[in-house]
């Protein structure tokens, strides 16, 4: 067998025609020739004996001679003696030798994103010089994860095979097993296949191929911008969604294939049943500004206001994934009198495309508007949609402090409400902005405004509607 070594002898032979007239047979030497000369091994006494080698007629030389051969296959080799002989004739070295022996190989499927997939395979070849058979089925002779690790199918060479043993290797002949990795976790996955074969000498034997991989996820971070945005009361302040490298990640974002996205705004943080400090300016997709966004070049399905707490945006690309970082998209916020510091915007970012939805990870941070104080307390949008114009009088009446007017809106329009006194000296505007359809509630305190007792009419202006009522006001 191929690395082992065997003994055996050579013979020279002292051969006469006519024994009573020949003499002794003296060998000088021995030397070693022929292409496979490597392969066998005489001690060196016996190729340069110190003294010459004396052979009496009919007599004969035993020479040890040692087999090791480095290959599968046939070796030759002739050994030639040097004597005093007429002719030295050579004699054959002659040997056979077998390799028993497999090599199997491993594979790395490198980091994936969980829930997607990659192909492997490995391979056990026959690397000896007689048959191996595989005497158990691959898929029996698995172990460890093998359910996001899976066998898929089997060649034999360049041939399909199924896995069904006994599965036959002839010398030089190699099964690939092809293997698919899906993993479902963050997390490092193993399996080993274990082959168990026979030589045709009945030797049995064990090998291995080990398939690892990792799953992982992409992090990402979605924010509106937090202590930038200041508005006085009635004006439209731009928001912009940013995308933002989380600090863990160290792969670009195109590499998350982002190419489906739903972005969701919360204004309406109070609850649905209170009054309201913002309102997005926004009722369909030429709302949302794109240009020189993340986000030029993709399609918007819709852009609309949910529940009124909600601002909904829905885009998606079929030729293009989100690149880089930086603002996604724009949008315009109205704003409206406010008792708060800061009105605060949470945001949500849902990618909506398999499989990226299911390893996108999003750490989404909310954002703020400061709306700048004035001597009116709170103008905030109760109700949406009432259809209709009117300006109800104010509660108390007279007022002595804080009072409430409501008033409604019937179209999206600019608006104002200003305050008069007797002398038709305007005193305050109390609303300046575009307001969208709805019923708003305004709340002021005349101590604050320092406005003297006596009568004074307010007048509500928006679009072509004007409607005034009288306030009388007590010290």
């Amino acid at each position: 067998m191929v690395g082992n070594t065997i003994d055996g002898n050579a013979e020279v032979f002292h051969v006469t025609v006519n024994p009573l007239t020949a003499m002794e047979l003296t060998v000088f030497s021995l030397r070693v020739e022929g292409p496979d000369k490597d392969a066998f091994e005489i001690p060196n006494e016996y190729l340069n004996p110190s003294e010459p080698k004396v052979i009496p007629v009919g007599g004969n030389w035993t020479i040890p001679v040692k087999f090791k051969p480095n290959r599968p296959g046939s070796f030759f080799a002739q050994i030639i003696p040097e004597s005093d002989a007429p002719d030295n004739v050579a004699g054959d070295l002659i040997g056979e030798a077998y390799a028993i022996g497999v090599k199997t190989s491993d594979y790395d499927f490198g980091k994936i994103y969980i829930t997607t997939t990659r192909q492997g395979k490995v391979y056990f070849t026959n690397i000896g010089s007689n048959d191996v058979t595989i005497t158990r089925a691959i898929a029996q002779s698995v172990n460890g994860d093998y359910n996001e690790i899976t066998i898929e199918k089997l060649m034999l060479n360049n041939n399909d095979i199924p896995d069904q043993p006994p599965i036959r290797l002839r010398p030089k002949d190699t099964l690939w097993i092809f293997a698919r990795f899906t993993p479902q976790e963050v997390k490092k996955y193993e399996m080993k296949i274990e082959y168990q074969f026979e030589m045709e000498s009945g030797e049995t034997g064990t090998a291995y191929s080990t398939l690892v991989g990792e799953g992982m996820v992409y992090k990402l971070i979605a924010r509106i911008p937090k202590d930038v945005y200041k508005a006085n009361p009635g004006q439209l302040v731009e928001i912009e969604v940013i995308l933002e490298k989380h600090p863990d990640e160290t792969k670009p974002l195109e590499d998350a294939q982002i190419t489906d996205f739903k972005t969701r705004i919360f204004f309406n943080t109070a609850g649905k049943s209170e009054v309201q400090e913002v309102y997005p300016a926004v009722t369909e997709c030429k709302d949302i500004s794109q240009n020189g966004t993340l986000s030029d070049g993709f399609n918007c399905e819709y852009a609309k206001i949910l529940d009124n707490d909600v601002l909904q945006i829905h885009m998606s690309s079929q030729t293009q994934a989100i690149k880089g970082f930086g603002t996604l998209l724009k949008f315009k916020m109205n704003t409206y009198l406010s008792d708060l510091d800061l009105v605060p915007l949470p945001v949500e970012f849902q990618v909506m495309n398999l499989p990226a939805s299911n390893y996108v990870i999003v750490e989404n941070q909310p954002g703020d508007i400061k709306i700048n104080p004035v001597c009116v307390n709170t103008a905030r949008l109760v109700e949406l949609a009432s259809n209709q114009y009117y300006i109800k009088d104010v509660v108390p009446n007279p007022v002595e402090n804080s009072a409430t007017i409501e008033y409604s809106i019937a179209f999206e329009a600019p608006t104002t409400i200003t305050l008069w006194n007797s002398f038709g000296e305007k005193v305050a505007t109390l609303v300046d902005g575009i307001l969208k359809p709805g019923v708003y509630e305004l709340k002021f305190d005349a101590r604050l405004m320092e406005l003297p007792s006596g009568v004074y009419y307010c007048k509500l202006i928006s679009g072509s509607y004007i409607g005034t009522i009288s306030i009388n006001i007590t010290k």
